[in-house]
């Protein structure tokens, strides 16, 4: 049988952009932080918990049988 659309292109592309804004993302707040707060050792709070906070929510849609 013949594929009339192929989107494997665009989900590709998406979540290229969606690996590349979660980074930026990232250096954001660790920038922000820093600045506020003055001090490397509570910066790395922030910057240990949005990754964790992330992994988490995915590990729990995974569990939980949901999908994107």
């Amino acid at each position: 049988y013949k594929i009339p659309y192929d989107t494997t292109k665009f989900v590709i592309e998406s979540i290229k952009e969606v690996v590349k804004t979660f980074v930026e993302a990232l250096i954001l707040v660790i920038i922000v932080m820093y600045m506020f707060l003055k001090n490397f050792r509570a910066t790395l709070i922030p910057m240990i918990a949005v990754p964790v906070s992330l992994l988490g929510t995915f590990a729990g849609l995974y569990v939980l049988g949901f999908s994107i």
